[in-house]
């Protein structure tokens, strides 16, 4: 089986664009932010999460004219207690913006402690892992990046 994508579109709000006529790179975390919510949420999986590790790489400014962002998530490693969540924020014509690789840990809030993935969660994560060929992240460079620099 192929793996899937979670697609979610946003849209480009005025309060998102800075002094530089560009989306802030703190309204792009939350846009991935929104995107993962949307993502935990859906059903069948609806599972508590934190937060371990967040890391961002942002390739190239969103403009302000730009409308509509969308933001594509799968999944990387899956773990006893915690998986890896893969996105990019990439405009209409296809070009990657920013990408984020963060770390989630199953919570229980009643104990207060991190939890195992139910069999149920794993199943549902396992639809969407990344073979690699999907979503390139902060710890896997993009083609058009070298050292972290963008050459356009």
């Amino acid at each position: 089986m192929s793996p899937r994508l979670f697609s979610h579109k946003l849209q480009v709000r005025w309060g998102d664009v800075d002094r530089l006529g560009h989306v802030n790179n703190a309204r792009i975390v939350e846009y991935f932010q929104e995107s993962r919510a949307a993502f935990l949420q859906m059903d069948p999986l609806a599972i508590n999460v934190v937060t371990r590790r967040m890391t961002f790489e942002f390739v190239r400014p969103i403009p302000a004219h730009e409308e509509k962002i969308d933001v594509s998530l799968s999944i990387g490693d899956i773990g006893r207690t915690s998986f890896t969540v893969l996105q990019r924020a990439f405009r209409p014509a296809d070009a990657v913006c920013a990408t984020s690789e963060v770390v989630l840990v199953a919570f229980d809030a009643e104990a207060g402690a991190a939890r195992p993935l139910t069999r149920h969660e794993r199943a549902h994560l396992i639809q969407y892992v990344d073979t690699g060929t999907h979503i390139p992240t902060p710890r896997h460079r993009h083609p058009e990046t070298r050292h972290g620099v963008v050459h356009l």
